[in-house]
């Protein structure tokens, strides 16, 4: 322990007499370990925290990418035998009236037994009971601990009471349960729980709507991958022996599977993480590069020192133990300046995020967090420490003291082995560059493509009239005339649209349909199109072009016509002239007339394909939730505040939520592409950063080691260009071997990030052509410094030195 103090204080002496060194190194690590800390506290904080349930891993979900019908459901329980429970979850739009501002949020219709599935109860009142799935029984609600103190007062007399919570056709609801603060529903953003009605004789309810999502909790012994073989089982027969699922196409049958709640929850954020993980490493290691090429620098400026202790007795592991002491010392106050990066970062990560990413509330710096700083401090000593240690060791004794007495470098193993250094940390940084320029790429396509619509000076707003005050189909229309009629005289609004699901935002209804007179073909299955709700106006106010026909009209009522998008056309007909067709199987024997058909519109997502999607009025199918779309003649974002005063005009007590610009949605909509790209050109840039320090941190131990030979040649007649560009081939010579390496592992490594592209390869020659020029250029711009001094190095001083 003596020994070891000894070390310690002699490091860092030894740290502090070479503040320069010291600094740079410390620097290079607190950016890579930081880097590294921060993401792996996003990890740690989405990830690897459990679900707070009782035996979380056996908490599945049911093949993720569907939505079933509550038959579909029941036939599950009936069919399988590898859960104790199942469980449904549909998500349901609340509106709380009664007391204070009204206030629109997110609910979910739940199975009775899903918090027991769950294995939590709430903290004060009950769970749902088996009889409250019966309807007209159901009119109960179970609120968040969150709901309950924000609009409640976290009054506990709460359970038993009566409240105005609009939702699923009922407007009052008893409070039977208030869940803990530290609950975390399956599916965030859920405020309030309602239990999931179950009547077979109501068809449109139990068969007709899929919008079921299933979890489960799986049997003591039975793995995941049991009750994956299950499903997918019995999806192949359910849809050779059955109606259930005729209308699912092939692959996605294939595709039935189960997964642990916690990789359903988090499955999409986590392949992003993976990358980030991966890109922070590459910097990390390039970071320690540089910091073993810094102290293989400096061990040749302690070879007299070393030599010394050498020659009067030292053993070589007590100097190795030394010089790993000091590096040890680099590593921890390198993670200690990281810790600090680190949190700073984290602040600026969860500032930042992407919307939709779940439990970003747990992402802290945590003890975990500081453990792994400190562990990954460790190893980076060890990686960069343990070669310099044993070069500085290595050789004949008497050749070292000669040399040091000369002032030369003890021979060109070190500086070959400094040269492969900087190639690795170039072909390290080519790599990050490389993926970074594809994600730039492919963000720049993704912005590039035309939404079908014109988002300019576009507002959007969600209007949620309760149902206690419009109670039906024509008080809502009554509604929301009024309101059209005040945004229209309004001398700000140019014209106005209106629908029932936003483009680019989640929401969906699908139903199946057949053309008249067009019978399926033996064996085919009825198609599917996505259902919108609009007002007659609508693709006038948001500028989408009517290809054939004519737009909805507000006296479109009584003989239901409809408008089709383009790729729905194609699909009717191959032509896409299916004006004057009759459309029908949807709404029991209802047949709607084609009057027109729209140019399509990127519903989805810009990244996703135009689907078959069909207009119905909102004259002849009206709905309560809707979305305005408000064309102004003046900057929108200063418009939002004064529409919706003009709104609450026509009645104050209607909540409107999610007032945004459309290029707000836009924008929101690309979110998760622009975070990663981002995240992905910052790293890029650091390792260019270190890339390019390495380079002229070699380049300049290199003049130093050659100023004898420089200055004997240029005193022999050797001209400064000559010098000049000789040291300059040397800096190029290391970069091209690395870009050259670099590129080849890239064309492999960048397979990882084919599933967050757009519009372009994994292996797009613009991009590596581009990257491979732009590192060179930067490799002559570091080699240029050391370069010319070099070229300027005076032959008297450099002989001198002899």
């Amino acid at each position: 322990m003596g020994s070891l103090l000894s070390d310690i204080r002699y490091g860092l002496r030894a740290l502090l007499k070479a503040r320069g060194f010291t600094f740079v190194a410390v620097l290079t690590l607190a950016f890579g370990i930081g880097a590294n800390t921060a993401i792996f506290s996003v990890l740690n904080g989405i990830v690897l925290t459990p679900l707070p349930y009782h035996e979380p891993d056996r908490v599945v979900r049911v093949w993720p990418p569907e939505a079933f019908t509550k038959g579909l459901l029941a036939e599950f329980e009936r069919q399988t035998s590898s859960y104790s429970s199942l469980s449904g979850f549909s998500w349901v739009n609340l509106t709380l009236t009664g007391i204070g501002e009204p206030e629109e949020f997110w609910g979910a219709s739940v199975s009775v037994n899903h918090f027991d599935l769950l294995g939590v109860a709430p903290a004060i009142g009950r769970t749902f009971l088996p009889e409250e799935q019966e309807p007209g029984r159901d009119r109960v609600v179970i609120l968040s601990h969150g709901l309950w103190e924000r609009r409640f007062g976290a009054n506990p007399a709460i359970v038993g009471q009566a409240i105005q919570l609009g939702g699923s056709g009922v407007e009052s609801r008893i409070v039977v349960g208030v869940m803990p603060r530290d609950y975390r529903p399956l599916i965030e953003r859920c405020q309030a729980w309602l239990p999931m009605t179950v009547d077979p004789t109501n068809f449109s309810d139990y068969e007709g709507t899929a919008s079921s999502l299933i979890f489960g909790r799986l049997k003591e012994n039975v793995s995941v991958e049991m009750a994956d073989d299950e499903i997918r089982s019995l999806a192949v027969r359910l849809k050779s022996e059955g109606e259930d699922l005729q209308w699912m196409p092939d692959e996605r049958i294939r595709g039935a599977n189960v997964v642990p709640a916690l990789d359903a929850l988090v499955g999409e954020v986590r392949s992003r993480l993976v990358i980030l993980i991966l890109a922070v490493g590459l910097v990390l290691l390039i970071g320690c590069t540089n910091v073993a090429n810094l102290l293989l620098a400096r061990g040749t400026a302690r070879s007299r020192e070393i030599g010394i202790r050498l020659a009067i007795g030292a053993r070589r592991s007590r100097i190795v133990r030394q010089l790993l002491t000091e590096s040890t010392l680099l590593g921890v106050i390198g993670g200690a300046a990281g810790i600090c990066v680190a949190s700073w970062t984290v602040a600026v990560f969860k500032a930042n995020l992407p919307p939709g990413v779940p439990r970003t509330d747990l992402i802290e710096v945590d003890i975990r967090v500081l453990g792994f700083a400190f562990i990954l401090s460790l190893l980076s000593s060890l990686i960069f420490g343990l070669l310099p240690a044993f070069r500085a060791t290595k050789g004949d004794l008497g050749t070292a003291l000669h040399d040091v007495a000369r002032g030369t470098s003890m021979g060109g193993g070190r500086a070959r082995l400094n040269a492969g250094l900087v190639v690795l940390e170039t072909a390290l940084a080519v790599i990050l560059v490389i993926g970074a320029g594809l994600m730039v790429k492919s963000f720049w396509l993704l912005n590039r493509v035309d939404p079908g619509f014109d988002a300019t000076n576009l507002v959007t707003m969600r209007v949620s009239p309760p149902s206690t005050r419009y109670a039906d189909d024509e008080s809502v229309r009554a509604y929301y005339t009024q309101v059209v009629e005040r945004l229209e005289a309004d001398p700000e609004v140019t014209s106005v649209g209106m629908l029932n699901y936003l483009p680019m935002t989640a929401g969906n209804i699908g139903l199946l349909y057949h053309v008249e007179g067009n019978p399926l073909p033996d064996g085919s299955h009825r198609p599917r199109a996505n259902a919108r709700i609009v007002l007659p106006g609508h693709f006038r106010a948001m500028g989408i072009p009517v290809l054939r026909g004519r737009e909805l009209e507000i006296t479109d009522v009584d003989d239901g016509p409809i408008v089709v998008n383009e790729t729905m056309a194609r699909h009717m007909s191959p032509d896409g002239d299916v004006v004057g067709q009759r459309i029908g199987g949807f709404f029991g024997d209802a047949m709607f007339t084609v009057v027109g058909v729209v140019a399509d519109i990127h519903q989805h997502g810009l990244q996703m394909d135009p689907r078959p999607e069909m207009y119905f009025s909102f004259y002849s199918w009206t709905n309560s939730n809707m979305y305005l779309l408000i064309r102004t003649s003046g900057d929108a974002e200063q418009t939002i505040n004064p529409l919706q005063r003009v709104i609450w005009s026509v009645d104050e007590n209607v909540p409107i939520s999610r007032a945004r610009t459309m290029e707000d949605v836009i924008g929101r909509s690309v979110a998760d592409s622009r975070f990663l790209t981002q995240l992905l050109v910052g790293l890029a840039i650091l390792a260019l950063v270190l890339g390019a320090i390495g380079v002229f941190g070699v380049l300049s131990y290199t003049v130093r080691q050659r100023t004898r030979e420089i200055g004997v040649r240029m005193a022999l007649g050797a001209q400064q260009r000559t010098v000049l560009r000789a040291a300059l081939r040397q800096g190029i010579a290391l970069v091209t071997g690395g870009v050259v390496f670099g590129i080849a592992v890239a064309i492999v490594a960048t397979r990882l990030l084919s599933g967050f592209l757009f519009g372009v390869s994994t292996t797009d020659p613009t991009t590596f052509v581009f990257v491979g020029v732009f590192l060179m250029l930067v490799s002559v711009v570091a080699s240029l410094i050391p370069a010319i001094r070099a070229s300027r190095i005076d032959p008297m001083v450099a002989l001198r030195l002899e």
